[in-house]
């Protein structure tokens, strides 16, 4: 026998019970680690969808909160009868409506591509949202410079606002 060979040639394979108890341990270990590999990927896709979750809600509060610290320049965003001829949307409330708008497109895209759990509601806020006279001027001034697919989603919604 050669002392750097670690099987005998002579006796490997010589059983076919060896051989095929080899092969039987030599799936199991290839279908379980395959298995665990399916299960860690499924967990980190999971933990990935929260974590994007929440990082949607922290920029949501982000977006509040920039709302309440100047809510006296952005008072009328919200308003269902700001009088546009008297007095036209101010730049501080067209570049909040586009972080809205941003805000939301990041969100729509975050869903489509399944990053994120289930938003519910979107279509809801979406609508709520261009109901208004405000946010609708600044949507047509500002979707052309949006996201093609997040411009087709609102669109689509478009007759029930």
């Amino acid at each position: 026998m050669n002392p750097l060979c670690l099987i005998d040639s002579t006796t490997a394979g010589s059983s076919p019970a060896d051989s095929g108890w080899f092969a039987a341990v030599q799936s199991v270990g290839i279908i379980a680690s395959l298995l665990f590999t399916a299960y860690a990927t499924f967990r980190n896709s999971q933990l990935t969808k929260v974590s994007n979750s929440l990082l949607i809600t922290q920029h949501h509060r982000e977006i509040w909160s920039l709302y309440l610290s100047h809510e006296k320049k952005l008072a009328r965003v919200f308003s269902e009868n700001p009088d546009l001829k008297w007095k036209p949307v101010t730049e501080a409330e067209k570049t909040f409506m586009i972080l809205i708008f941003l805000h939301m497109s990041a969100a729509f895209k975050a869903q489509k591509n399944s990053s994120v759990h289930s938003i519910e509601g979107m279509d809801l806020d979406i609508l709520e949202v261009l109901s208004l006279p405000i946010p609708k001027q600044i949507w047509t001034e500002v979707k052309g410079f949006q996201d093609r697919d997040f411009v087709d989603y609102v669109e689509s919604l478009r007759p029930k606002f």
